[in-house]
C-alpha cells in the first residue's frame, strides 16, 4: 500500500484481496499525501510483494496465477492460499461523493489506520424466496464422511441444489462460495454440480 508499504522491515504477511478499488490517499506525519492502493487478484508484477514479506496468502481461486508468477522470481516468500476464516478480513469502506463538481471521488475510511482501510471480496447475493434454498445444508460444518470427495455440508448443498427444478447463476453462486469457504476447487464444485442435475432429471 504506497510507496512506503515495503520499507518495513517487519513486514511478514500479505493478504491479497479479491478485487481492487481505488481509495485515494491519506496523510504522513508530516501531513504529505501518499498515495494508497488496494491490490487486486490479478497483478502481474508480484516481485515488489516479495521483498521483505515471509508468506503471501491469495484467494484459492487465484493461487495458480500467481504461483506462474512466482515461480519466474527469485525470492524465499511462501505463497499459500488464504485460510477460510480470512477470507472476510477486509472491512467495508464509504465514498464519499462531491457535490455537482468533477472532482475526484474521495473515500472516508472508518478508521485512519491503515488497516482499517481494506475492503471486502465481493460476496455472492442472497438468493430471492422464489430461488430459496434449505439452509441446513449451508450451515453444516466442513466435516468430511471416510469416501465423500467434499464435507457432508457440501455435498448435501449440491445434492439439494441439484434437485430444483432449474439450477440457476445465482444458485451457482451459493455454492461456489461455499466450496472456496471449505478450500475446494469451484471448477471442480461445479462440473459435479452440474454432473448431479443432470442426473437428477434424466433418470
Amino acid at each position: 500500500m504506497g510507496s512506503s508499504f515495503f520499507e518495513s522491515s517487519n513486514l511478514q504477511e500479505i493478504y491479497v484481496p479479491a478485487s481492487v478499488r481505488e481509495i485515494g490517499s491519506i496523510k504522513d506525519n508530516d501531513e504529505n499525501d501518499i498515495d494508497v492502493y488496494i491490490y487486486s487478484d490479478q497483478i502481474d508484477d508480484i516481485e515488489d510483494l516479495c521483498c521483505d514479506a515471509r508468506l503471501i496468502y491469495v484467494m484459492p481461486e487465484a493461487y495458480g496465477h500467481y504461483k506462474e508468477l512466482m515461480d519466474d522470481i527469485d525470492t524465499d516468500a511462501k505463497l499459500k492460499k488464504m485460510p477460510s476464516e480470512k477470507l472476510n478480513f477486509y472491512q467495508e469502506y464509504s465514498v464519499t461523493e462531491p457535490e455537482k463538481s468533477k472532482v475526484p471521488k474521495t473515500v472516508e475510511p472508518k478508521a485512519q489506520t491503515v488497516e482499517s482501510m481494506t475492503v471486502a471480496p465481493p460476496m455472492p447475493q442472497i438468493p430471492q424466496k422464489s430461488e430459496s434454498i434449505p439452509t441446513q445444508a449451508t450451515a453444516a460444518q466442513a466435516v468430511k464422511s471416510p469416501g465423500n470427495l467434499f464435507s457432508d455440508g457440501l455435498k448435501e448443498l449440491i445434492n439439494s441444489v441439484a434437485e430444483s427444478d432449474e439450477l440457476t447463476d445465482k444458485k451457482k453462486e451459493i455454492v461456489l462460495h461455499r466450496a472456496i469457504k471449505e478450500g475446494e476447487d469451484p471448477d471442480e464444485v461445479e462440473m459435479v454440480l452440474e454432473a448431479r442435475f443432470f442426473e437428477a432429471h434424466n433418470k
